[in-house]
Formats: C-alpha cells, sequence, structure tokens
C-alpha cells in the first residue's frame, strides 16, 4: 500500500485528483474493474492496468507516485492513456465531474399525455398555407403507415394517373427483413407524384383534407417536448413563406387545431434531460431552455433593417458566451493536467473553399447517379460560395420587399425553437454553429441570385427561395457529414468569428 506524502512535501508531476466518491466498482475476472456510476447509469470496464490506476486514485496522486506505485515496468504512455480515459469520461473529480453532476440534477420530466401538454409558441413563427406546393417538391412525403396508403388507394386514380399502381404511386422504404411497411410517395421530376399541375394537391381535391396523409397536413410544423410543455417550431422550407407569415395569424391562436394534428399521429420529438453539448461535455435541459430564450431575445432585439450581419452577431455573441462558459472550466482544467494539443483549425475562407470542392464533388456524384435536382442544388451553392463575405456587408444590396435580417431572423428563431441540432443527431455546440451557418448561407444564395438576374437589388423571391435552398440542403446527409467532420472549424467560424467579421463588415472585409 503506498502511503500518502506527508505534508508539507513537495511532489513532482502533475496532480491527478482522486476518482468520484460515489462511482461503485467491482471486481472483474482477470484483474479488471467494473465502475458503475449511479449518476448517469452508465456502466465502464477497466482492463488489469486500468484496475490498478483506479484503485490509487482513491486521493489525489502526482505522475511520480503513480509511477512510483505501479513499478517501472508499466510504459508512461500506457499510464498515460488509462488516466486520459478516467478523465475523458468524467470518472475523476474535476470541471468534467461538476459539469456532469450539474447536467443530471434537474429532474427528467413530467409524466403527463403529450395531449395535455401546453403548447408554447413565438410570436414571431406564423404560417397560413398559400398552397404554393413547395412543401411537395424536392422532399421525401411520409413516412405513411400502410393504412393510410391502403386508404388512398381505395379510390380509382386511373383518369387523374393512369396506369398507376399502389407500387408506382408509392415506395415501400421499410428496412430488409424488417416486417413493418413504410411507405413515402413517389417523385417525378422532383415532386410528390400526386402534386398536380396547377400546384395543388390531388388526394385534396378528390378526398379531402381528412384523406390528406398526416405529415402533408402538419408542414411546417414541428412539436418538440420539452419537459412539460410543447414547443412549436416551422420548418423554413416554404417558397411562400413571405406571403404565409402575412396572412397568418398568431400560432398561439391555433391550439385546437395543432393539438388536432397530434392526435392524427404528428410526431412530437422530446429533449432529454441531458444532452452532449460538444464531445465529452453535458448540458442540461434547463441550460439550453435558457439559452434558448436569450437567443431569441438578442435576435428578435435587433433592428431586421440592420442587415442580416447584425442578426448574426447579436446570435453568435450569445451562443459564444454560453459555449466558452461550458468549454472553459473543463478546457483549463485538462490543460492543467496536460491533456490539450494544439489543434489546426481552418479559416473562414479556407472553410468555404473545402465546402466549394465537397458541392463540386456532390454534384458531379449526384448526375452520375442521375439525381439532377440534387446535383443543380449543389451546384447553386457552389457558385454562390465566393460571394460569402456579402452576408455581413450591410451596403452591398438595397432590397424590395422584407428586410433580409427579419427572414434571417426567423430562420434563426424556427431553428432554436424547433429544435432542429437535436432532430438532425448533432451536438447543442455544433446546432448553433450550423444555425449560424444557414443564416449565411441564405444571404449568399440571394446575393447569387440577384447578381445572376443582373440586379442591384435582392427581391423577396430571392430571399425566401434560397432560405429553403439552404434549409434543405443542410439537412442532406453527405452535407451533414461533411459538416460534423469539419465541427471544430464551423464551430470557429460561425460563432466565435462572425462578431468579429461583421464589425469589420464593408465591401471588402477581410476573411476570418
Amino acid at each position: 500500500m503506498t502511503k500518502a506524502t506527508p505534508p508539507g512535501r513537495k511532489t513532482a508531476g502533475r496532480a491527478w485528483p482522486p476518482l468520484r466518491a460515489e462511482l461503485q466498482l467491482s471486481g472483474r475476472p482477470g484483474g479488471g474493474l467494473l465502475i458503475v456510476d449511479p449518476v448517469t447509469g452508465r456502466k465502464l470496464g477497466l482492463d488489469p492496468l486500468g484496475a490498478k490506476v483506479a484503485s490509487q486514485l482513491k486521493q489525489s496522486r502526482t505522475d511520480s507516485e503513480l509511477g512510483t506505485t505501479l513499478g517501472p515496468g508499466v510504459p508512461a504512455a500506457a499510464l498515460q492513456e488509462r488516466l486520459r480515459f478516467l478523465n475523458d469520461q468524467a470518472l475523476l473529480e474535476g470541471p468534467r465531474a461538476v459539469r456532469l453532476r450539474r447536467a443530471y440534477a434537474q429532474p427528467s420530466g413530467g409524466s403527463a399525455d403529450v395531449l395535455d401538454l401546453p403548447f408554447a409558441t413565438e410570436d414571431g413563427l406564423r404560417h397560413a398555407c398559400q398552397a404554393c406546393g413547395s412543401c411537395c417538391s424536392a422532399t421525401d412525403v411520409g413516412p405513411l403507415p400502410e393504412p393510410v396508403v391502403d386508404a388512398i388507394m381505395e379510390s380509382d386514380w386511373s383518369d387523374e394517373l393512369p396506369g398507376e399502381t399502389k407500387e408506382t404511386l408509392f415506395r415501400n422504404v421499410a428496412p430488409p427483413g424488417d416486417s413493418r411497411s413504410v411507405w413515402l410517395t413517389s417523385m417525378r421530376n422532383d415532386q410528390c407524384v400526386f402534386l398536380d399541375e396547377d400546384r395543388l394537391c390531388r388526394v385534396h381535391r378528390k378526398l379531402g383534407v381528412e384523406k390528406k396523409p398526416t405529415p402533408c397536413k402538419q408542414f411546417p410544423y414541428v412539436f418538440t417536448r420539452v419537459g412539460d410543455r410543447i414547443d412549436v417550431g416551422l420548418q423554413m422550407e416554404c417558397r411562400a413563406f413571405d406571403r404565409a407569415k402575412a396572412a397568418a395569424a398568431p400560432t398561439r391562436e391555433q391550439g385546437e387545431s395543432l393539438r388536432e394534428l397530434i392526435r392524427s399521429g404528428a410526431p412530437v420529438h422530446s429533449v432529454p434531460a441531458v444532452l452532449e453539448f460538444s464531445p465529452g461535455i453535458l448540458v442540461g435541459r434547463d441550460e439550453l431552455d435558457e439559452v434558448e430564450q436569450r437567443l431569441i431575445a438578442a435576435v428578435r432585439g435587433v433592428a431586421p433593417s440592420s442587415g442580416p450581419g447584425a442578426i448574426l452577431a447579436a446570435f453568435t455573441t450569445i451562443a459564444g458566451e454560453f459555449g466558452r462558459r461550458v468549454r472553459q472550466p473543463i478546457e483549463d482544467g485538462d490543460r492543467a493536467l496536460g491533456l490539450t494539443s494544439a489543434r489546426s483549425v481552418a479559416t473562414t475562407g479556407e472553410f468555404f473553399e473545402h465546402l466549394r470542392a465537397f458541392l463540386d464533388e456532390g454534384a458531379d456524384v449526384a448526375e452520375s447517379r442521375q439525381l439532377p435536382h440534387l446535383a443543380r442544388r449543389f451546384r447553386s451553392l457552389s457558385e454562390a460560395l465566393p460571394l460569402w463575405e456579402l452576408a455581413f456587408d450591410p451596403r452591398i444590396f438595397r432590397t424590395i420587399g422584407p428586410e433580409p435580417g427579419e427572414l434571417v431572423a426567423d430562420v434563426l428563431v424556427a431553428g432554436l425553437v424547433g429544435k432542429e441540432a437535436l432532430r438532425r443527431g448533432v451536438s447543442v455546440e455544433l446546432g448553433l454553429a450550423l444555425l449560424a451557418l444557414k443564416g449565411v448561407l441564405m444571404v449568399v444564395l440571394a446575393a447569387s441570385r440577384a447578381r445572376s438576374a443582373c440586379r442591384v437589388h435582392l427581391v423577396a423571391q430571392d430571399l425566401v427561395d434560397s432560405m429553403v435552398l439552404a434549409s434543405k440542403l443542410l439537412r442532406e446527409r453527405a452535407m451533414v457529414d461533411f459538416l460534423e467532420d469539419s465541427a471544430e472549424t464551423v464551430i470557429q467560424s460561425f460563432i466565435h468569428r462572425i462578431p468579429e467579421i461583421t464589425r469589420h463588415a464593408g465591401p471588402h472585409a477581410p476573411s476570418a
């Protein structure tokens, strides 16, 4: 048994904190160790060397003390690897343990039935369908359960869709070997087969709104359970959004129709009590709730006429403060233990160059797979990216119609209320950065459209179409994978650098 260091005696090396006191330890065959974390419910196994290291950390130990106790036969690299693992898994007392306990301290949420929960809406997000048909284009319509498909197919479609059958009008996308039947409507020319030439729905016209699939009736609403309430967000993929917003009553006045959507099967996503802020770092749902309210207030507090750059700067200033508050103690603790290493992060300009190369390659792949509409979307963004600095310059374009800042604010707020990051399966920090990136891409695409038409001003449709295109692109699986692989650069570029870029914005704004 190792003797404790006498009081006042100076020890050499880093001081490793002890294991968390509440962990439950038990031996495993072969000399390993099983650790049960009663806070998280996780079980982690350690190999024999990891077990020896853990057994010495019932109190704080220095590198030299651990090395002496374990003996000269233990390679220093192997010892450091086990210590890093214990630290990364928040098994040691320290900043990670403090954050873990903080995240798990709140209750997991009420048990009330989802139909009994009150709705929470944001006054600026509203929508009244204009029957433009854009929600039936460039996206799969579904998933649809088989009874819904069968109810539609009970009618005779030979006049409207001659020669079509259930198997051609719908696609069964259940995984191989799965006994379920999960259907999507078939697509023709990148739009739902039931979308007529007048941009109206054949099912709606022939069978009535009651027979329309729930996803069709639900669009653009997104429902997310947050504890004991349901947040109502919007998908920003409507090409008539400016008109739909102007014609709509406040969403809070549509409570009964929204509840009927849930009764009829509209999915209600759920925010877990504990979330991944970034790999290995946790936040509680209450922390996310608080920062979302601050972000919405900051975005709505900027005059839309100030331009997209000012809106984005307000958003990213709050997001950056939140990120530093969460990350800083952990990074300081890791640095004290010598567990950090210098990371090379591309500049924002370099990131856009890499993104452009990815989009060009993706467009080629889409064309080879006979997906011309996807290829066209990739190429549109690739061609627009050289204009990325215009997103932060309030002087380049005059506008006709809604201010670009207003639509960018709507996009940011909709992403927050709709819990876009969680639905996409990315971390909270990366999700906030992707929201800011969406705002940037939206303005860049709009500027590109105006320039292509030889105009010196943006019109409403430039902005709305670009909003739709940016939203669709940022949920393409290949695009999400690329952005996750570039997560550190995305976070630095679209959270931490935007306020500085905006302060220097002008016709020749410097690259960050």
